[in-house]
């Protein structure tokens, strides 16, 4: 008998049972959003919010959005806000938010180091900490 593993990023079989839907939207919303905005550097982004440890979850999650595609090496797949379905790149940033708010330092390793460049994964991760930090005092 061999067992599957259950990759946190699976499509389920009912798409209104994905979790983190709430989230799921705002990140869609804001990803449109950042579309029409300059691209911004993960470094100078992360220099910008390190200054200020206070700032707020928007602007974690704008940097954050605005750098994906460099940590890609391409534009990241969002579908529109309310669209049952879930593209792979919105699952693999859901579970990397999951990850680090339940502080499981493997899956964080695992996940950042399956899609996201070597020069960028220590940023883009301050970024998701930064982002996931705000969302558990929501």
């Amino acid at each position: 008998m061999s067992a599957v593993l259950a990759l946190p990023f699976e499509q389920p079989a009912n798409p209104a049972q994905v979790p983190h839907r709430d989230l799921l939207d705002d990140l869609r919303s804001e990803s449109c959003r950042c579309q029409t905005r300059p691209r911004l550097a993960l470094f100078e982004a992360c220099a910008m919010l390190s200054e200020n440890r206070r700032q707020s979850r928007d602007a974690f999650r704008d940097a954050l959005l605005r750098t994906l595609a460099e940590g890609f090496g391409r534009r990241p797949v969002f579908f529109e806000p309310g669209s049952p379905d879930v593209s792979f790149d919105e699952r693999w940033l859901l579970a990397l938010i999951d990850a680090t708010r339940r502080d499981d330092a493997d899956s964080v390793a695992f996940l950042s180091t399956s899609r996201v460049a070597a020069h960028a994964r220590r940023s883009l991760v301050f970024l998701v900490a930064g982002l996931a930090r705000h969302l558990e005092t929501v």
